[in-house]
């Protein structure tokens, strides 16, 4: 291992996981089970379905709104965004 002072390093915050539903997913389902390890299953149970549920389904509806106010349709990036949420929303209320 070596030490360089002039080294900069940048941390682009979720980009990777943005960019592939899957991650995305899986990284809920990680949190998830973080807390049900770390706290209770009562807890893991209100942020699987309370929290995420309800911030998927609003991520959801508003990448549909934005992307038929904005363009009249919806692009390629919109589908993904969107994509991602309907996976997450699915785990969140079928899979364990």
């Amino acid at each position: 291992i070596f030490y360089d002072p002039d080294v900069t390093i940048i941390h682009h915050h979720g980009k990777s996981t943005s960019q592939n539903p899957k991650m995305y997913v899986m990284l809920q389902k990680n949190k998830h089970f973080f807390i049900q390890k770390n706290y209770s299953h009562i807890h893991a149970t209100i942020y699987r379905y309370i929290i995420l549920v309800a911030f998927d389904v609003l991520r959801y509806v508003w990448a549909a709104i934005k992307a038929l106010l904005v363009s009249g349709n919806m692009d390629d990036q919109s589908k993904e965004k969107a994509h991602k949420h309907k996976l997450a929303i699915l785990w969140e209320i079928f899979n364990k």
